[in-house]
């Protein structure tokens, strides 16, 4: 006789896995800065007044699956992610497995860390509550 394997999940569990799944992608899908060096612009190693920054947009962590290079004001106008900008499906996939392990490892330490907390404090209150 086959045996289904039943996942048991309390919703505390599922809500620290879900918000450290939303902290994995803003991390890979947020753009960084990253700047370069004047060097090569404009006679004197500037460049002219009318220009930008000029840098590059990275997306990725650990690894940098996508870049944009261009001219930034600031490093809010870095532009969102699109599919033209990813160069390293390899590095994409590096990213997914890195966030989906770390996902795992985050959500059992802090389901650990909640748990103690939680016998720690029943603890305390069971020795009060007695006369």
């Amino acid at each position: 006789m086959t045996r289904l394997i039943r996942f048991r999940f309390s919703l505390a569990t599922l809500l620290i896995a879900m918000a450290w799944s939303g902290v994995a992608v803003w991390v890979n899908v947020l753009p960084r800065f990253r700047g370069f060096s004047h060097a090569n612009f404009g006679d004197n190693g500037l460049p002219p007044e009318s220009w930008s920054t000029p840098g590059a947009a990275e997306y990725g962590w650990p690894l940098t699956y996508g870049l944009c290079y261009g001219f930034f004001d600031s490093p809010h106008d870095l532009p969102r992610l699109q599919a033209e900008m990813i160069s390293g499906y390899h590095a994409l996939a590096g990213d997914v497995a890195v966030g989906l392990l770390l996902v795992v490892v985050l959500t059992w330490g802090s389901n650990q860390l909640r748990r103690r907390i939680g016998a720690r404090l029943r603890r305390r209150t069971a020795g009060e509550s007695k006369p």
